[in-house]
């Protein structure tokens, strides 16, 4: 019979305990028998207290936890009084029990069990069948192993009624499977979402997946942490810290998976699945355990990214690629010391950088696979940018591949880009850095302008690279007044979008040609004067037709001749300054000749038309500084002092924005001063 019941444990025991997550333990009861309705004819008892030992296996249901299964064999004596002889019992039962945990560490169980049992009594043998019900009170020292006491009533039965009754007291000693190894008892289940390379510095702060954890033991798990590590591409696991300090027993809690990947992730040219893992780190009754649960970590391709958050676009902006950034940087240079200063620096930098993607051949291709226009409504959509430096080495890319590289090469620059995006659609912006008061005095419309957060943008429709700058901006400009009356308009700044996706630089070197600075500055310069045409035609247009109309006067000819030379375009002015000197003195007209002569470096002819306008208003302030420049440069510095000395009385504010071309002492230190300030202090109206 023993060896029967064993053998049923040891098969029963390991099926069950695989059987889900199902906690077994194992439990051996010293015992005392006190025997109850054994009575001898005389009215005393024919047994004498006993004792016995039982071995429990304890199963927990996988279903209900509370609950468990247990198989019993027992084995007790009860000594006979009258003679030295004992009874004595070999049982074999299985039974159910619940238990539970009224505070940490002490358990209360109940049970019933019942089963077969032989009796042995000088030298016969009896079969009868039993009952048992009991409770037990058990104290977790450690997670493997429990210390308590029990009390059981058990029913003996046979003949068709109630042979006897006895309690039995125990010590128990419980001993729990596989908690050495395991741990406690917890359910988890993890959901990641695949890995985009381009974003490994974003995992760091901002959650790569999700870990829910259920504590199943009937006892608190306490500083529970969670960690996340791929070692094919982490150097160690990133911890999620102490996610709480308390998990109650059947408590669920769902937590943040973090990485702090390493530079190797962005060698990833193709996508591919590794193993990685979490751990989740906890205390169970004042012993440390670890979990590590397997899983499998998709990894995209470095070009990869989703539309949920436009945004992202700005990592790819990467300005500080050796190649974008030397070429973007010597462009800007040279515009820098290009005398068509007309326009604010940034619009012609911008100018410049497109012409220079213009001639470079650069064009605009549609990946059907990879549409902006297909992808940027589904926001789990993969799609795949090209960084700036592969744009210029393919010489094609579609809009959102432009735009990532325009956006490189102004920034490159110094000068702050955006992306706009509108419906299916992704171009750019740059801020001139100027409010919208001084953009009015600059440019003849400023419909085709931005105004946003008191800065002025232009909106570049960069799919039009093969079109030129002008017909970029124009399109662009009617994109973004046709979006922003719908209310469809997005305006995505690319450095706030870098405090969240930082760029990170592609570490191939692509093969790129590039054109030659000077053909850029050619068609660059070709392109201000189209621009400039353009802004002054209309204007000029008008005022002649009023000319016709109402007469010519030295006043209009002298406004057509200003609205040129505020373009620059002096050849085109002087002829109108001349002609409003030609029948009487004039002092504007006489000025502005004197400008014309200045900053064609001809200071003598400047100095004498500036006295000219002298002699015909001596108060003018223009004419004093002018004379005062135009001595100065013929180091005529008596003369120098003598018009400034005049402009002081005048113009005291004008005189002191100026004060280095009086009371020339240290003409190297004056000359430093003279050089940076060339111009003409504007156009006399």
């Amino acid at each position: 019979m023993r060896k029967l019941m064993l053998i049923v444990m040891l098969v029963l025991l390991p099926v069950l305990w695989t059987f889900g997550q199902v906690s077994a333990s194992l439990r051996v009861e010293p015992r005392i028998l006190i025997p109850l309705n054994t009575v001898a004819d005389d009215g005393t008892s024919r047994f004498s207290t006993g004792g016995g030992l039982s071995f429990q296996t304890e199963l927990g249901m996988p279903f209900a936890r509370w609950f468990y299964a247990e198989g019993v064999l027992d084995a007790g004596f009860l000594p006979l009084k009258s003679a030295g002889k004992s009874l004595q019992s070999i049982s074999l039962g299985v039974g159910a029990g619940a238990r539970f945990v009224p505070v940490s560490r002490l358990v209360v169980k109940g049970s019933v069990y019942g089963g077969g049992e032989v009796l042995l009594f000088d030298g016969q043998t009896a079969l009868i069948t039993f009952m048992e019900p009991g409770i037990d009170v058990d104290f977790q020292i450690s997670p493997s192993f429990n210390m308590g006491l029990g009390a059981g009533y058990r029913l003996g039965f046979g003949g068709g009624g109630l042979l006897y009754q006895e309690i039995s007291v125990s010590l128990n000693l419980v001993y729990n499977l596989g908690v050495s190894k395991s741990g406690a008892r917890i359910d988890t289940t993890p959901a990641l979402a695949p890995v985009y390379p381009l974003y490994y510095t974003y995992y760091d702060t901002n959650p790569i997946g999700q870990l829910t954890i259920l504590n199943l033991e009937r006892d608190v798990l306490k500083d529970v942490k969670v960690s996340y590590y791929v070692p094919q591409y982490m150097d160690r696991p990133k911890t999620s810290g102490v996610v709480t300090d308390s998990l109650r027993s059947g408590q669920e809690i769902s937590v943040s998976l973090f990485a702090l990947f390493s530079n190797d992730i962005f060698e990833v040219t193709e996508g591919l699945i590794v193993a990685g893992e979490i751990h989740v780190d906890y205390s169970w009754l004042g012993k440390e355990f670890t979990y590590i649960e397997p899983v499998s970590v998709n990894i995209f391709n470095r070009n990869a990214m989703t539309w949920d958050d436009d945004r992202k676009a700005a990592a790819f902006v990467t300005a500080n690629n050796p190649v974008v950034k030397s070429y973007s940087k010597n462009i800007a240079a040279n515009i820098r010391g290009d005398s068509r200063d007309v326009f604010d620096l940034n619009f012609r930098i911008g100018m410049g950088l497109f012409e220079a993607l213009t001639l470079h051949g650069t064009g605009y291709v549609v990946d059907p696979a990879s549409a902006y226009v297909n992808l940027s409504d589904n926001q789990e959509a993969v799609d795949y940018i090209q960084f700036p430096s592969e744009t210029l080495a393919y010489q094609a890319g579609d809009c959102d591949d432009l735009s990532v590289l325009y956006n490189a090469m102004l920034e490159a620059s110094g000068i702050s880009t955006a992306f706009i995006t509108a419906p299916g659609h992704i171009y750019v912006a740059f801020d001139l850095g100027i409010p919208m008061e001084r953009a009015q005095r600059v440019f003849a419309d400023t419909d085709d302008l931005i105004e946003y957060e008191d800065s002025v943008w232009v909106p570049v429709e960069v799919t039009l690279v093969e079109q030129g700058f002008l017909e970029a901006w124009r399109i662009g400009a009617r994109e973004w007044r046709e979006t922003s009356e719908a209310g469809t308009e997005g305006f995505y700044p690319t450095r706030a979008a870098w405090n969240t996706f930082k760029p990170v630089e592609n570490p191939t070197g692509e093969l790129v040609f590039l054109p030659d600075p000077d053909e850029v500055m050619e068609a660059y310069g070709s392109a201000v004067d189209r621009l400039i045409y353009q802004d002054v035609t209309p204007i000029v247009r008008d005022l002649q037709n009023r000319i016709n109309r109402d007469g010519g006067s030295p006043p209009a000819y002298n406004r057509i001749g200003v609205v040129y030379a505020k373009y620059g375009l002096l050849d085109d002015a002087e002829p109108w300054f001349r002609k409003s000197v030609s029948g009487r003195p004039y002092a504007p007209g006489e000025v502005n000749l004197g400008n014309v002569a200045y900053l064609r470096g001809d200071y003598g002819t400047a100095a004498e038309h500036y006295k000219q306008a002298l002699g015909t208003d001596d108060d003018n302030p223009r004419a004093l500084l002018g004379l005062a420049k135009s001595s100065f440069e013929l180091e005529d510095y008596s003369g120098a002092d003598d018009s400034m000395t005049m402009l002081a009385l005048v113009n005291p504010d004008m005189a002191q924005h100026y004060s280095y071309l009086g009371t020339a002492t240290d003409v190297p230190v004056l000359r430093a001063s003279s050089a940076v300030s060339k111009g003409v202090y504007g156009w006399d109206e």
